[in-house]
């Protein structure tokens, strides 16, 4: 079975095509469930997952949304439809992306959090505490509710956002980081996608390394990212994370700080994940038939961000 790297190349808008192509699964959930946020509703038609503090959504491959565990904002009273793309949890309220390039947000709306920009041409979303941050096709970014100023420019690709801070990913492969918080302690500008924690901050590389950075609760989260130049995609928790590798196993960190949430299940058809404040998603397809097949596979862990610089080769 031939495995893929991500490498940079080109900017290519995958997410709108995910929703009829990626292959559907069952998810999994595992970790703290006080909310109810790891009873995953049954089917196997899932194509992308997300994780808020107390609850979780789903895409459905028929552009419908799916959300359960606490409710008491509404964060899980999703607006009917079937032309979603992406979505996002963040503190008591979700985000949307839909397929004509416009939001929807749902839930708590202290501080504007739910009172989503006007347009037509977003085309990824990342939701924080208190705030949102959204990516438009020319490449800019737009932020609403409690931290709204974002960096000015028109070369972003990938948006991650966390309790008071966001980050930003530029074409040329560096990491901005905006809000309140810790800084970006790592200088390069080979990486791929980014992702934020309550206090911490992961990157995946071109090579397939992930840097980690912050606190995974009271400990140093660098130890504990793991080794190795096989990643594809990845998630942050509040102090704990998960990634995914190209053989579509899991792995989750740190396993040895305690709370029963770090353990991934085993298997190797998993084709994205999420983290929650304390619980983790993933979904697990069949096995795949052919190599075209597992193409399709890689394509959904790159729908995560949407909008990508990357190219799928093959290695193995």
């Amino acid at each position: 079975m031939s495995r893929f790297r991500i490498i940079i190349v080109s900017l290519w808008l995958v997410g709108f095509a995910c929703v009829e192509t990626c292959p559907a699964g069952r998810i999994r959930a595992w970790g703290n469930n006080h909310y109810g946020q790891c009873d995953v509703p049954a089917g196997d038609d899932f194509v992308a997952v997300g994780a808020g503090w107390y609850h979780s959504l789903a895409l459905r491959a028929d552009g419908s949304v799916m959300a359960w565990g606490s409710n008491d904002y509404g964060e899980c009273d999703v607006p009917p439809g079937n032309d979603f793309v992406a979505i996002a949890g963040g503190f008591k309220f979700s985000v949307a992306l839909k397929a004509d390039g416009s939001l929807a947000a749902w839930g708590s709306n202290d501080y504007g959090r739910c009172d989503v920009p006007p347009g037509n041409d977003f085309v990824a979303i990342a939701a924080g505490g208190a705030h949102s941050v959204a990516l438009k096709s020319d490449g800019s970014l737009v932020g609403w509710g409690a931290y709204n100023e974002v960096p000015p420019g028109n070369d972003f690709v990938a948006v991650a956002a966390t309790s008071g801070r966001s980050l930003g990913l530029r074409a040329d492969g560096t990491i901005v980081q905006f809000g309140s918080g810790i800084g970006i302690p790592v200088a390069g500008n080979d990486f791929v996608d980014i992702a934020a924690g309550y206090d911490n901050g992961l990157a995946l590389r071109s090579d397939g390394s992930l840097v980690a950075w912050g606190h995974c609760g009271e400990i140093p989260c660098e130890p504990y990212a793991p080794p190795g130049n096989d990643f594809v995609a990845m998630a942050q928790g509040d102090g704990h994370a998960l990634a995914l590798k190209s053989d579509g196993s899991l792995h989750a960190w740190p396993t040895d700080a305690g709370g029963p949430y770090y353990p991934a299940p085993p298997g190797n058809h998993f084709v994205a994940v999420a983290c929650g404040m304390n619980h983790n998603l993933a979904i697990e397809v069949p096995e795949p038939s052919s190599t075209a097949a597992l193409f399709s596979m890689v394509i959904v862990l790159l729908g995560s961000g949407w909008w990508r610089r990357t190219q799928l080769h093959a290695i193995g």
